[in-house]
């Protein structure tokens, strides 16, 4: 507040990156105002504090302001500030747009669980779902000396060792995220991962141009996220990325594009691949369209045959439907670009290479049904 008005500058500890202490910044030296005038100042104006009419110091008269609401309880801020805003701009944008989809974003403590979930006012709004950040922190505080056999997690034990083991607590921590979803274990908001991704310039992935630890910090996130059936947004794809700027804001550097790589790849604009980074880990199979409930789902970008399994269970009545309307799968090319061998539980198959999708029409004579497909001829 006293630097919002000019009275006082603040000293602030400066981190050059996460947890590296780099100095310390002193903020609005000019003693510049925020406000148009000391009589706009709503923390004055609130009584909060005054400036001594003798002294000219600032003194604190409502140390307790910003501890209670104003019904005297203590301030909860999920109750008091973020869930009456959700529901003001989900009404204000559905008036407009009757039937928007609105993504929130609540806070999710995955180091503390034992609160009640507060999603259900949010259950209550008209086409709500929760769309929460996830990101594998050891590949974003620890570029230079990254490995995939070490994660630290938000929850529990704070450092897990192990690359299996790595990779398995990834998988666990977004199964809890997606458990915030659900109420009484069943299923009440879709959950939409709205943000993931890893951190490029791992070790010395810039000087050597091949992006191997970038690839393997993804897969990890990326196998964690199919194994939860997770529907997720990548982070992300920045057109003008460098390697010395970055993605232009923030200090950031996550774009799956680069024009440094673009350019180093000889600017082929008939590769739609051409200045892809961890691409390896980014380009997978998926369904698209599942004429059914999706059971399981796994891709190994790490292995010669390009394994991709996907399970998914249909119901009696549907059977005649998925005869006719198939489950398209995406198959790309990059992955399998000497095509595919495919096999199928029951029923047959469609594979287009031109559109990179599969067709497959299940039949009635199950109910669930399996898709496996692998690279051809891998010795």
């Amino acid at each position: 507040m006293l630097v919002a008005s000019g009275v006082s500058p603040l000293k602030i500890p400066k981190f050059c990156s996460p947890y590296v202490f780099c100095g310390i910044d002193e903020l609005n030296q000019s003693n510049r105002m925020a406000w148009k005038s000391a009589s706009s100042d709503i923390w004055r104006n609130e009584g909060v504090w005054v400036v001594d009419s003798i002294t000219g110091d600032p003194n604190l008269l409502r140390p307790n302001y910003f501890q209670y609401n104003r019904n005297g309880e203590v301030v909860d801020f999920t109750r008091d500030f973020m869930l009456p805003f959700y529901k003001s701009f989900s009404d204000s944008v559905q008036r407009v747009i009757p039937d928007a989809n609105i993504f929130f974003e609540p806070v999710i403590d995955l180091s503390d669980l034992s609160h009640a979930p507060v999603y259900l006012d949010i259950a209550s709004y008209t086409n709500a779902a929760i769309a929460p950040h996830f990101y594998d922190a050891s590949a974003l505080m620890l570029k230079k000396i990254y490995s995939d056999w070490l994660f630290i997690k938000p929850s529990g034990f704070p450092i897990v060792f192990g690359v299996l083991a790595s990779r398995r607590a990834i998988a666990v921590d977004l199964g809890l995220v997606k458990q915030r979803g659900s109420f009484n274990e069943k299923p009440a908001l879709p959950v939409f991962i709205g943000e993931i991704g890893i951190s490029m310039g791992i070790r010395d992935s810039f000087q050597t141009g091949e992006f191997i630890w970038e690839a393997l910090a993804l897969d990890r996130s990326m196998q964690a996220l199919e194994e939860n059936l997770l529907s997720f947004a990548l982070w992300n794809y920045a057109p003008n990325n460098s390697n010395m700027k970055g993605d232009g804001w923030n200090g950031e550097d996550l774009s799956l594009f680069s024009t440094d790589q673009y350019f180093v790849s000889g600017r082929d604009e008939s590769n739609i691949n051409s200045g892809g980074r961890a691409i390896e880990a980014a380009v997978r199979p998926y369904p698209i369209k599942t004429c059914g409930i999706p059971k399981k789902l796994s891709f190994d970008a790490k292995s010669n045959n390009r394994s991709f399994l996907f399970l998914f269970e249909s119901a009696e009545e549907d059977c005649e439907f998925c005869g006719s309307f198939p489950t398209v799968l995406f198959i790309p090319t990059f992955q399998y670009p000497n095509g595919i061998e495919c096999s199928v539980s029951d029923g047959h198959y469609q594979y287009i290479r031109s559109e990179q999708i599969l067709l497959y029409y299940a039949t009635c004579a199950r109910s669930n049904h399996t898709v496996l497909v692998v690279s051809p001829n891998v010795v």
